[in-house]
Formats: structure tokens, C-alpha cells, sequence
């Protein structure tokens, strides 16, 4: 899959090299991401306006026009990353247009979690994200510099 500042998703056949269709990406109107999550159920798509929607992937196939199943309308300036933790259960999208632009995502309730990151959560403006290989531990990167390590308690063992 692939995109342009249009709002459209193209999807392409890797064997053939050829565009085997597009489909618009839904509402909106200029996409700036687009993640696969690793156990290829999922795809999400950030937008210029903040939004992110999500999509079964199966339906990316099989759908004239496929619809998300969860639009995430929780920032407001242009979504710059999106990354899926191992498991695919956590979804985090940002922005580095504006300090302390993060979320994290449930992607099983469809939820966002509101607890996390805190008013005193200093994230500055986000430059890189990645979850370790176990999900246990999200790293961010910041363009003031510092890389902040944080633990997610679920995953531990």
C-alpha cells in the first residue's frame, strides 16, 4: 500500500508492479501515514488533520470502498507516526507538530488510554517511537534530544 497527499490508498500488486486499485482514505484529505500492524489484521492511516482510522485489513481486499472500524480523533495537528506494539494490541500514533502529541491506543476495545500520557508526562516533541520486541518497553524520542524509556506494565512477565 502506498499514498499521496490526495487522501487516497493505492494498493499495489508487488509481483506484477502494477496498481491494482484505490480507494479513498476515509475523510480525509491528506494521509500522512500508514502502518500495517505485525500480525497483518490491522491498518491505520494517519491523516494531516489528526485523525487515524483504523481498518481490518481482509476488508482493505475484499471492499469496494472499505471503512474503518475505529477513527481516533484524539489530536489535532498532522499525524507524523504510527507503530504497532509486537502483539498488535496497543497501537501508538503522534504528532510532531506540538508538544507532548501522543496517544496509545487499545486496538482490541478500540479505546484510547486517558490515563496515559499525564499532564506531567514531558514528551517534548516527538521525533521516533518503537516498542521492544517484547512489548514490554516503548521508547520515544524527543527532538529536544533525550530518548524516554517507559515500561508498560501488562507485558511484563
Amino acid at each position: 500500500v502506498s499514498t499521496q497527499s490526495t487522501g487516497e490508498i493505492y494498493q499495489w500488486d508487488v509481483k506484477s508492479r502494477r496498481c491494482t486499485r484505490i480507494f479513498d482514505d476515509d475523510g480525509a484529505l491528506q494521509t500522512t501515514t500508514l502502518t500495517i500492524s505485525p500480525d497483518q489484521k490491522l491498518f491505520a492511516s494517519g491523516s494531516s488533520s489528526g485523525v487515524v482510522n483504523v481498518y481490518e485489513f481482509d476488508q482493505l481486499i475484499k471492499a469496494d470502498q472499505p471503512r474503518p472500524v475505529k477513527t481516533y480523533m484524539n489530536l489535532t495537528t498532522p499525524i507524523s507516526y504510527s507503530k504497532f506494539n509486537p502483539d498488535s494490541q496497543i497501537m501508538a500514533f503522534s504528532s510532531n507538530s506540538g508538544m507532548n502529541s501522543f496517544r496509545l491506543a487499545h486496538t482490541v476495545t478500540q479505546t484510547v488510554f486517558s490515563n496515559w500520557p499525564t499532564a506531567k508526562t514531558k514528551l517534548g516533541i516527538v521525533s521516533s517511537m518503537d516498542f521492544s520486541s517484547n512489548g514490554q518497553y516503548l521508547a520515544i524520542g524527543s527532538r529536544e534530544g533525550p530518548v524516554s524509556l517507559f515500561q508498560l506494565n501488562h507485558y511484563l512477565s
